[in-house]
Protein backbone atom coordinates (compact mmCIF):
# COMPACT_ATOMS: atom_id res chain seq x y z
CA UNK A 1 0.00 0.00 0.00
CA UNK A 2 1.45 3.26 -0.72
CA UNK A 3 2.29 5.94 1.82
CA UNK A 4 0.06 8.92 1.47
CA UNK A 5 1.34 12.75 2.34
CA UNK A 6 -0.10 14.77 4.64
CA UNK A 7 -1.30 17.74 3.34
CA UNK A 8 -0.82 20.98 5.28
CA UNK A 9 -4.02 22.60 4.46
CA UNK A 10 -3.50 25.82 6.67
CA UNK A 11 0.08 26.87 5.41
CA UNK A 12 -1.62 26.08 1.51
CA UNK A 13 -4.41 28.87 2.37
CA UNK A 14 -2.14 30.81 4.02
CA UNK A 15 -0.03 31.01 1.35
CA UNK A 16 -3.04 31.34 -1.07
CA UNK A 17 -4.25 34.26 0.59
CA UNK A 18 -0.63 35.91 0.61
CA UNK A 19 -0.43 35.95 -3.07
CA UNK A 20 -3.26 37.17 -4.29
CA UNK A 21 -2.78 40.17 -1.17
CA UNK A 22 0.37 41.04 -3.03
CA UNK A 23 -1.50 40.85 -6.49
CA UNK A 24 -4.53 42.86 -5.71
CA UNK A 25 -2.59 45.34 -3.38
CA UNK A 26 -3.40 48.69 -4.43
CA UNK A 27 -6.55 48.00 -6.39
CA UNK A 28 -9.71 49.87 -6.33
CA UNK A 29 -12.96 48.23 -5.19
CA UNK A 30 -13.81 48.11 -9.42
CA UNK A 31 -10.60 46.94 -10.25
CA UNK A 32 -10.91 44.13 -7.22
CA UNK A 33 -14.48 43.12 -8.53
CA UNK A 34 -12.98 42.34 -12.38
CA UNK A 35 -9.77 40.95 -10.69
CA UNK A 36 -11.91 37.87 -8.86
CA UNK A 37 -14.55 37.95 -11.72
CA UNK A 38 -12.13 37.27 -14.48
CA UNK A 39 -10.56 34.44 -12.23
CA UNK A 40 -14.01 33.24 -11.72
CA UNK A 41 -14.67 32.73 -14.93
CA UNK A 42 -10.99 31.68 -16.29
CA UNK A 43 -11.80 28.60 -13.78
CA UNK A 44 -15.35 27.86 -14.81
CA UNK A 45 -15.39 24.04 -17.17
CA UNK A 46 -17.01 25.14 -20.48
CA UNK A 47 -19.73 22.83 -19.88
CA UNK A 48 -20.92 24.72 -16.76
CA UNK A 49 -20.81 28.28 -18.61
CA UNK A 50 -24.24 29.19 -20.13
CA UNK A 51 -24.71 30.68 -23.27
CA UNK A 52 -27.27 33.22 -22.02
CA UNK A 53 -26.34 34.71 -18.37
CA UNK A 54 -29.30 34.64 -16.13
CA UNK A 55 -30.53 37.54 -15.21
CA UNK A 56 -33.82 39.16 -13.55
CA UNK A 57 -35.26 37.38 -10.53
CA UNK A 58 -34.74 34.08 -9.38
CA UNK A 59 -37.77 32.01 -10.35
CA UNK A 60 -41.13 32.11 -7.78
CA UNK A 61 -41.28 28.58 -5.64
CA UNK A 62 -43.62 26.25 -6.96
CA UNK A 63 -46.58 25.66 -5.81
CA UNK A 64 -48.07 22.25 -4.74
CA UNK A 65 -51.02 20.86 -6.43
CA UNK A 66 -54.11 21.21 -3.95
CA UNK A 67 -52.94 23.79 -1.77
CA UNK A 68 -53.59 27.37 -1.11
CA UNK A 69 -50.35 29.72 -0.38
CA UNK A 70 -51.03 31.16 3.04
CA UNK A 71 -53.16 28.51 3.82
CA UNK A 72 -52.26 26.05 6.23
CA UNK A 73 -52.90 21.98 4.87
Amino acid sequence: MARTQPIHAIELVREIRDQLARETEGMSAEQLVAFYRDAGRASTPPALKSATPRKGKASAPKQHAGKTPGKPG
